[in-house]
This record gives C-alpha cells, structure tokens and sequence, in this order.
C-alpha cells in the first residue's frame, strides 16, 4: 500500500487465500498519499500507547480497515494519473494473465479490473515456488506472493506498454496484500471486489460489469 510501509514482513500463511490490491504508477497525488501517510502514522501512535495487547491488535485491524477504503475512495475519484485499464486490449491482458496462472501458481478466486488499480482474491500455491527457492535464506519461501506479482506485472506492463506506444513504469512497484483468515472475511473480500465497479460507478451491478470474475467453488 503506498501511503504506508509495514514494519515487518507481510504476513503470509501457506494455505490461506489473500486480497491484494495492485495500483499504475501515479494514480494518486503525493499530496494526498502524503496526508493519509501522515494521519495513519497519528492513530498508530494513539494506539501504541493503549496498555491493553488485545485492545492494541483489535484497532490496528480496524486502522488498517479504514485507511484502506480511503485509499481505494481516492482511486475511484480517478482524479489524476493514468487510467490504461479502461483500454480495452490492455485489460484483457491483465485479465488473461490473471487466468494463465490460475491453477499453475495460484487458486483464481475472484478479481475485478479497475481504470487505474484491480482488486485480487486468490489462494497461492506455494508448492510451485518451494522447488524453485534458494536454500542460503530460510525465510524465502515467505515471498512467493511477492513472486507471484512481480512475475505478473513484469509480464503485463510489457504488453500493456507495447499496445500503449509508451516506455517506464506501468504498475506501482508495492501491492497491498491481507491474509484473509476464514470463510468469513473470504466472502467479505470476494464481495469488496465485486461490488467495487459499482461503488465507483462503473457499472449498475456486479453482473454487468465485463472485467469482474468470480470462482463461486471456492465460496
């Protein structure tokens, strides 16, 4: 997520499913990304100093909640940057991309493909990376997520690039990613995706919009 850095490594569970949320370049002004940044880092402090550790977790959970769909508000807005997902070749790339890996590197869940960002469910398949991992690092497998993204903006910002007549940077370098625990917060996340076209506008409802899949075997 660009208007913060985590302190620690992602927090990635073999077996889990993740939400991740990928951005172009510049599809948010400093500005702004600088002001959530900065308001994010006051409520953190405020919560550091709570003396309870559950009281702690239970707002920093909903902190990161609500700085995200500010985060993704402000995307909707589509108030500056680029918007080279409403090109219709581009986003069938990203879309076909999307499918190829699903079943080779990851359980495709659910995704929707945004103007300037795309929402991702999907559970990785970590099985894939274990024999391709170097063994001087002990925590590498802890990155197949990272893998898995960097492999698919690497591809897709190739093509989309080509199609587009331009060179640089396509894709924000840092995802936004959250371990989804339980069938709960699965549904929950399958439904933030879906809905998302809706909430900005795009479509009348999660049905009519072209660049929304969902896998309900999974649900």
């Amino acid at each position: 997520m660009a208007f913060y850095r985590r302190n620690l490594p992602h927090l990635i569970i073999p077996g889990y499913p993740f939400f991740v949320t990928t951005r172009l370049t510049g599809s948010l002004p400093q500005q702004k990304l600088n002001a959530l940044r900065e308001e994010f880092q006051k409520k953190m402090q405020e919560i550091q100093k709570l003396k309870n550790k559950q009281s702690r977790i239970l707002h920093k959970k909903e902190l990161h909640r609500i700085f995200f769909l500010k985060y993704d508000d402000f995307l909707h807005e589509r108030s500056t940057g680029p918007t080279w997902l409403a090109n219709e070749q581009v986003a069938q790339i990203v879309n076909d991309s999307l499918h190829w890996g699903d079943g080779r590197l990851y359980h495709l869940i659910a995704f929707t493909l945004m103007p300037n960002h795309i929402h991702v469910v999907l559970l990785p398949r970590c099985e894939n990376y274990k024999e391709k991992i170097s063994q001087e690092r002990e925590d590498e497998d802890a990155y197949f997520l990272a893998r898995i993204m960097e492999s698919f903006k690497k591809f897709t910002a190739r093509k989309a690039n080509k199609i587009l007549g331009r060179q640089g940077q396509f894709w924000q370098h840092e995802s936004y990613d959250h371990l989804i625990r339980n069938e709960r917060e699965l549904k929950r996340a399958v439904n933030y995706t879906l809905q998302n076209p809706v909430k900005a506008g795009l479509a009348a409802t999660p049905d009519d919009y072209r660049w929304n899949y969902v896998n309900w075997d999974f649900l």
